[in-house]
């Protein structure tokens, strides 16, 4: 076998792990008009519902009309302080999220990132 087909065969291998391996991310809903409906703290946990008239399922969990947070690092708090002053407010959010977490015997999008309008 020549380098030529040996390389070919290494970057296809490469991309068949990778693409196993890796997850989708996206945002929860098309644009910034959702809202948080109701909130769940429970142990190192808060589920935060969300309202919006199309909710988008980029990592395919089995409910996405909630994400849940984790509180392991100081990110994650200022995320939640930032999800519990726009339900308080009112104020419309947009959610970005990677991942599925188990909880509640489902699974739910992980939020990554936090926008408020």
């Amino acid at each position: 076998m020549n380098e030529y087909y040996k390389m070919r065969t290494l970057i296809a291998v490469f991309f068949i792990i990778f693409s196993i391996s890796s997850q989708a991310a996206g945002f929860l809903t098309p644009d910034n008009n959702a809202t948080i409906s109701w909130v769940n703290v429970e142990q190192s946990r808060v589920r935060f519902g969300v309202k919006h008239i199309e909710r988008l399922n980029p990592d395919t969990c089995s409910h996405n009309d909630s994400v849940i947070l984790t509180l392991d690092n100081e990110y994650h708090k200022a995320q939640y302080a930032v999800l519990l002053a726009a339900y308080a407010a009112g104020k419309k959010v947009r959610l970005y999220v990677s991942g599925c977490l188990s909880g509640w015997g489902n699974t739910y999008p992980k939020l990554l990132a936090v926008y408020t309008y």
